[in-house]
């Protein structure tokens, strides 16, 4: 007899290892089911669900956490494909075809334990599923990547590190772990585009996120020249342009964070950080210190990182939850065009309705 508590169990705890406890919680009552004040608690309620409906309570679950590989947080880089190559582009993507051989693809939804997970060959993107809709269709690989984590130790943590530990004021350890991403390409019904979304971008720094976009890219680059012999037809969409006319446009978004270059040289961050809860604004361009310190400068600046979010209330009920959209340009790009915003996060999410408003916002205007 199959023990669906058990299964359930370790559903929970693959969530909490992708995703913030916050977060991880939203995906598990999606599915119906009981969530305590933390993970621990939750998992302590599973042993409450009835053998009769353990079964569904799983399958619920299981489809909750294919979601949220799908449509939970993404790195997002957008290609533009040249108009002349659309039908070799076309033949491409169509001649895809799911490796079968692999576990990635025999467990999908499921991550791999991390002993499955070093046997498997992975270090190349393995294509395992493919989503067909009426605005395109999403390519689904499995890849292993090594991630590397810093912890700093100090003070009495040193005391650990052995007889030599009175030499250091603090010590700075790296790990490296096996980490499998569920990244996707979705490819856009008119083959204008192609979006490159690369999994957990809400636990993965954007140094990692960006190597691992680069990765991606490159593997697609390479499986494309492998065909036709020459490279895949696209172009990056630079998203830094968007930074400026989402702040312009004050009936689409709310902002919560804001850097901009002041033209008295000055470069200024202003964070809502608590916009959800505590502060009756909720959006920083209303916010008294920024109306007043823009309008000292005439309005004169040059926002060059933004976060935007959505509500139920500012998209007339189009999104239940509370999307967000992160552009994290640079100085240098406010002052040359040379370097392109190649990436944008997308974040808060965990259903394909919230996902793909957020998507419509960004292609709006690119």
């Amino acid at each position: 007899m199959i023990d669906y508590n058990k299964k359930i169990k370790i559903l929970i705890e693959h969530l909490s290892s992708r995703a913030s406890a916050r977060v991880a919680q939203k995906v598990i009552k999606r599915s119906g089911l009981r969530t305590g004040r933390t993970l621990e608690d939750t998992i302590a309620y599973v042993e409450c669900i009835k053998p009769d409906r353990a079964e569904v309570t799983y399958k619920k679950l299981l489809s909750s956490v294919e979601d949220f590989h799908l449509f939970g947080a993404k790195a997002l880089r957008i290609l533009k494909i040249k108009e002349s190559e659309v039908e070799n582009v076309k033949d491409f993507f169509e001649s895809f075809v799911p490796n079968e051989d692999i576990s990635s693809y025999k467990f999908y939804p499921k991550p791999l334990k991390e002993s499955t997970l070093k046997k498997e060959s992975l270090h190349e993107p393995c294509f395992i599923k493919k989503y067909i809709s009426p605005l395109g269709t999403l390519y689904v690989f499995s890849s292993r990547n090594i991630i590397t984590l810093r912890d700093v130790f100090e003070g009495s943590d040193i005391d650990d590190f052995g007889l030599k530990n009175n030499e250091y004021d603090k010590i700075i350890a790296i790990k490296e772990k096996d980490i499998q991403f569920f990244n996707s390409i979705f490819v856009h019904a008119d083959y204008e585009k192609i979006e490159l979304r690369v999994d957990l971008a809400s636990v993965m720094g954007i140094t990692v996120l960006k190597d691992v976009l680069d990765i991606f890219e490159r593997k697609l680059d390479s499986l494309y020249f492998d065909k036709y012999k020459v490279p895949l037809p696209v172009g990056k969409v630079d998203l830094f342009p968007i930074i400026e006319k989402l702040y312009q446009t004050k009936d689409d978004g709310y902002v919560s964070e804001l850097t901009f270059k002041c033209p008295t040289g000055a470069n200024r961050t202003e964070t809502l950080s608590s916009y959800r809860k505590d502060l009756n604004v909720k959006d920083l361009r209303l916010e008294e210190y920024h109306v007043a310190g823009t309008k000292k400068i005439d309005n004169v600046f040059i926002p060059y990182k933004i976060c935007v979010y959505w509500d139920s209330e500012n998209t007339q009920g189009a999104v239940s939850g509370e999307p967000e959209l992160m552009l994290s340009g640079s100085l240098i790009m406010s002052k040359s065009n040379a370097i392109i915003l190649d990436y944008a996060i997308v974040n808060n999410t965990l259903a394909e309705k919230e996902f793909n408003y957020v998507i419509a916002a960004i292609h709006e205007y690119v």
